[in-house]
């Protein structure tokens, strides 16, 4: 192996990291996930939409969706932009 071929494989000793504000990663913006009331959709598949999608458990998905029936829209939770 050539002296060019064994430097090419291995990292220099003088390596720095660079912290700098641009290269470190900031958390992930939250949005607020909220489900509209409409005058199709049985309250029931709200509830199971709840907790499917959500994972939430029958006492919350059956408050949230009373919410959702009586004051318009419901609040459902905070996620990322991928998950929401």
């Amino acid at each position: 192996m050539t002296p060019e071929q064994d430097q090419s494989t291995h990292f220099t000793p003088n390596t720095t990291l660079d912290n700098s504000p641009e290269t470190i990663r900031k958390k992930p913006s939250l949005y607020d996930v909220i489900m509209l009331n409409d005058d199709y959709t049985p309250m029931d598949f709200v509830t199971k939409i709840l907790q499917t999608i959500f994972h939430l458990p029958e006492y919350e998905s059956n408050q949230i969706m009373m919410t959702i029936h009586t004051e318009g829209q419901g609040h459902c939770g905070t996620f990322s932009f991928d998950v929401a």
